[in-house]
Order: C-alpha cells, then structure tokens, then sequence
C-alpha cells in the first residue's frame, strides 16, 4: 500500500449532489411553488362574489377554451352592460387579491407581478 497524498483539503460534507438528486430537488420546489401559486388562486376566486366568481368560473377557468361572453351573460339572465361591468370589477377584486397592480399615467405603465413570500 503506497500513500497519497493532495492539496486538496478532505471535505466531511454533504456538498456533492448528483444530477439526479439536483434534478429532485428541483422537481421539489416546483411543486411547491406551484401548490402555492394554486392556494392564492383559490383563495383570491373564493374571495369574489358569487356572481363574479360564477363569470371568471365559466370565462375562464372551467373550458379548455376561455367561455363566450355572449353565452355566458345570456345564461346568467344578464344584460351586456351589467355583464361586463360584474366581470370587471372581479378582474379588479383578483388583481387586489393577487396583489397584482398596473397604474397607467400619460402612456408609462408600471406592472408588478405577484411577490413571492
């Protein structure tokens, strides 16, 4: 048996992750932000009114493709004026609880997304 010897200090770690561990932890905290990012969308739709959560429900969120405004507002017994006026005051009440904001003033826009906590 023959000694070596290196420069390389001995490491008593854990450091070294191979590809397949790195790819693990990566699928990990996928999930995880994506379980997060669905609890605030489902808290933010259960926090509209029924009439506005029944709209972005049936515009958006229930097809594979968005709803039509017409079938929709004819379904729910809805003139187009009130329709649309319910339909943007719950895209305002999500943007609110998603605590997604865009101010508008003289053409310079301002867009934050949602914080990550």
């Amino acid at each position: 048996m023959t000694p070596s010897y290196s420069l390389v200090p001995p490491s008593n770690t854990n450091a070294f992750h191979s590809s397949t561990e790195d790819a693990a932890l990566e699928r990990i905290e996928f999930e995880q932000n994506r379980s997060d990012c669905l609890t605030k969308m489902h808290d933010a739709v259960n926090s509209l009114k029924d009439i506005e959560k029944l709209i972005m429900v049936k515009k958006y969120l229930l097809h594979d493709q968005h709803g039509y405004d017409l079938l929709i507002w004819t379904e729910l017994g809805l003139g187009n004026t009130k329709y649309y006026a319910i339909k943007g005051e719950a895209v305002l009440r999500l943007a609110f609880a998603l605590k997604i904001e865009v101010y508008k003033k003289g053409g310079v826009s301002n867009e934050r997304g949602p914080t990550h906590s």
